[in-house]
């Protein structure tokens, strides 16, 4: 037959940490240490975890997340979600050979 030996209940906000907090509950014979930390799930950031970033790579969006969660857009890749590409513009550097013309190219970022 079970016996309860101490009931805790307990309420209170948690902030989203990668540290470990400790909480110790005591009764009149008992007591209980216990550690405990909040984290999210993988992709959510920030408090609360509402922050979604899923990198991607597809006609949706060319990005990936950084550790606070924000889109970080791919080489060639601009606007909010990385779905536009970016303007190639001609550098100043052409190299020119006898019968061949090559043009080096580099993505622009508008900013």
């Amino acid at each position: 037959m079970g016996l309860l030996i101490q009931r805790l209940s307990l309420q209170q906000v948690l902030e989203v940490s990668p540290e470990w907090k400790t909480n110790k509950s005591e009764a009149q014979y008992t007591w209980l240490e216990y550690d405990f930390r909040v984290t999210c799930d993988p992709h959510y950031y920030g408090a609360g975890c509402a922050n979604l970033c899923r990198p991607r790579d597809d006609p949706f969006g060319h990005y990936t997340c950084s550790d606070g969660g924000e889109i970080i857009c791919l080489t060639g890749w601009q606007g909010d979600y990385c779905d536009k590409e970016a303007a190639i513009v001609a550098s100043s550097t052409t190299t020119v050979q006898p019968s061949l013309y090559a043009l080096r190219i580099q993505p622009f970022v508008s900013s």
